[in-house]
C-alpha cells in the first residue's frame, strides 16, 4: 500500500479528550461477560486478516480478529446500556467552534473507527438540526443493534433514498448531515480511491454540496480507559470534490495505528476493504 500524502491542510483542528467513568452496573457486565471475549467464535475471522493484509502497512497481528471482537464486546455492553450519558461533553462544547452552532450547514464525513455509534449521538445532542445518514448493516444481529441502540438513544440515522433526500434538504436549511462514508455506495458509485487503492466511491458527498458551500468535517472517536478522545478536522468547502482522497489522508494513518477499533464485524463496505473469499468485490 503506497503512503497516504497530505494533500489536504485544516482549517481548524480540535482533539478533545471526554471523561468518561463507567457505572457499577456496567463494570459489572464487562468482568461477566469478558470469558465471551477470549472464549467466543469470532464472525468473519478469515476475511478480517485478508481486509488487514490488504490495507494495513505491516502484516496483521494474528490476534487482531480477537482483540478486535474484545473491544466490539466492550462497547457494545456499554452502548445498549446508556454509556454515553457517562460522557462529559463539556471540553468540546467550551471550544469555540462552528461545528455546535445550530443553523449553520455542515457536513460531517466519518467511517468506521473507533465508536462511531456514540460520535453520531455526540453530535444529535450538540446540535439537534443533525441526521445521520448510513447504510443499514447487512447481517440481522447487527440490524438489531444498531436499532436499538438508535432508538434508545434517539439518535435520527437514516438510510436509502429517504435518507439521502432528507439530507440534501437539511444541508440546504442549515444543518449538519453525518455520512458514515465508508460503506459500499447504494448505486454503482464513481472512480474514487480507498486506502491508497482504487475503488468505487459515493456519489452522494459531492451531490449534497451541489449549489451551496457548508463547511466540511471529518472525525472520529477512539475509546480509552477513562476517556474518550474524539478527534476533528475542519476544510474549505472546495475539498468536497476531493472528499474520499481527504479521507485517506485522515484516516490511513489512523487505521495503521489502531486496527483493532477498525475491521467490523457485520458491515459491508468499501473495496478493497471488502472480500469475498480472498477476492475484491466489484
Amino acid at each position: 500500500m503506497t503512503t497516504t500524502q497530505n494533500l489536504f491542510t485544516p482549517l481548524e483542528t480540535l482533539v478533545v479528550n471526554l471523561p468518561f467513568r463507567a457505572t457499577g452496573l456496567q463494570r459489572l457486565l464487562l468482568t461477566l461477560l469478558s470469558p465471551l471475549g477470549h472464549l467466543a467464535p469470532i464472525p468473519r475471522q478469515s476475511e478480517i486478516l485478508n481486509l488487514a493484509q490488504t490495507i494495513l502497512p505491516h502484516s496483521p497481528d494474528p490476534r487482531l480478529p480477537r482483540q478486535l471482537f474484545r473491544n466490539a464486546l466492550r462497547e457494545s455492553i456499554l452502548l445498549l446500556t446508556g454509556g454515553w450519558k457517562q460522557l462529559d461533553l463539556s471540553p468540546l462544547v467550551d471550544e469555540p467552534t462552528t461545528w455546535t452552532q445550530v443553523g449553520h450547514s455542515t457536513l460531517f464525513l466519518s467511517m468506521h473507527h473507533g465508536n462511531w455509534e456514540w460520535l453520531a449521538g455526540i453530535l444529535y445532542h450538540l446540535r439537534k438540526d443533525s441526521i445521520g445518514v448510513a447504510r443499514s448493516a447487512h447481517q440481522r444481529p447487527g440490524q438489531i443493534l444498531l436499532e436499538h441502540v438508535r432508538r434508545y438513544h434517539r439518535t435520527p440515522v437514516h438510510y436509502n433514498q429517504a435518507g439521502v433526500r432528507l439530507a440534501h434538504k437539511t444541508l440546504r436549511q442549515g444543518g449538519l448531515v453525518a455520512f458514515l462514508a465508508d460503506q459500499r455506495p447504494p448505486t454503482q458509485g464513481t472512480p474514487g480511491t480507498w486506502m491508497s487503492q482504487s475503488t468505487q466511491v459515493s456519489p452522494l458527498p459531492r451531490f449534497w454540496c451541489k449549489g451551496i458551500s457548508p463547511e466540511i468535517w471529518t472525525g472520529s472517536l477512539l475509546p480509552e480507559l477513562d476517556h474518550y478522545q474524539i478527534v476533528l478536522h475542519r476544510y474549505s468547502p472546495e475539498v468536497i470534490q476531493h472528499w474520499d482522497a481527504l479521507l485517506d489522508q485522515d484516516f490511513a494513518p489512523l487505521v495503521a495505528a489502531t486496527p483493532e477499533w477498525h475491521f467490523g464485524l457485520f458491515h459491508n463496505r468499501l473495496v478493497p476493504r471488502e472480500t469475498l473469499l480472498g477476492k475484491k468485490t466489484k
